[in-house]
């Protein structure tokens, strides 16, 4: 079965810019986990498309196959809307599944 993810992708961070710029106003950076959790909330289906788009990737789990696809997509979106990463905040935090993941800190340039 052959998948757009980059259409997915494109719908899963309808809002995201408008996200990104919440967050920098209300608390003047975001993560990748809070722009991660609000686009998962405002667009379900299009996360739940992108995680059943792996579903039968072999060697890959779903869940760290889209997180990874997402990963990229805010670092693309964030650098693209003049965002920078403050990895001098860096500091790991974990998935839903408890795992070890690494929570990164966007400012303005």
């Amino acid at each position: 079965m052959d998948v757009d993810r980059s259409k997915i992708l494109d719908q899963l961070f309808t809002n995201a810019e408008k996200f990104m710029a919440e967050l920098v106003e209300k608390q003047g950076i975001f993560t990748n986990l809070l722009i991660l959790r609000k686009v998962a909330q405002d667009q379900q289906q299009a996360y739940i498309d992108l995680l059943q788009s792996y579903r039968d990737t072999k060697n890959r789990s779903p869940f760290n196959a889209a997180h990874q696809d997402i990963g990229g997509r805010i670092f693309t979106l964030a650098e693209a809307n003049d965002y920078v990463r403050e990895t001098s905040l860096d500091r790991m935090g974990s998935d839903i599944f408890g795992n070890p993941t690494k929570e990164k800190f966007y400012r303005p340039r």
